[in-house]
């Protein structure tokens, strides 16, 4: 996701902001591989490592992005659940939706199917705030209706019933 998003995605981004002045945080403790550094070495990237308040800088930002499935790995992430926890616009690659079908492009994410789509979508959601809110809200309420303990628990006692039914 990280040598995504500083080789292929930030050009990208740059060519749609036109000038316009951005910056994309990079969070999370530990030292990036020396070998993705190249690819991050530029004045809108902020690799910030381990912060305090991670809710307050989620909550901070128009967007949230996650380039982890525009890879050829394929895999869920609880970080979209973070983001949509707090009603963050969750901006990521159509496939983030193969390991999790309740991420639905245009409802509760924006989601492109290459690097160009997904700048597109993210210029298009740093400038729209009606579209960020809805996105986030659409988010929220996903979180609420299939992540919380209250909509998984019941779910989970059910297969253990159906496991020791069958036994």
């Amino acid at each position: 996701g990280l040598e995504i998003l500083g080789r292929d995605f930030l050009p990208e981004l740059r060519k749609r902001m036109h000038g316009q002045l951005f910056e994309i945080h990079i969070f999370g403790a530990g030292e990036i591989h020396p070998k993705l550094k190249k690819y991050l070495t530029a004045p809108e990237v902020k690799i910030r490592g381990f912060v305090e308040d991670i809710d307050k800088e989620i909550l901070s930002a128009k967007v949230f992005l996650c380039l982890n499935n525009a890879s050829p790995f394929k895999v869920g992430h609880t970080r979209y659940l973070h983001a949509w926890s707090l009603g963050s616009c969750v901006v990521a690659h159509k496939d983030a939706s193969l390991s999790m079908p309740e991420i639905i492009d245009g409802m509760n994410a924006l989601l492109g199917t290459d690097i160009s789509e997904i700048a597109d979508l993210t210029v298009k959601a740093i400038n729209d705030s009606v579209l960020r809110t809805n996105i986030g809200e659409a988010g929220y309420q996903t979180f609420k209706e299939c992540f919380t303990a209250q909509a998984v628990v019941p779910q989970i006692i059910d297969k253990i019933n159906d496991f020791f039914a069958k036994s």
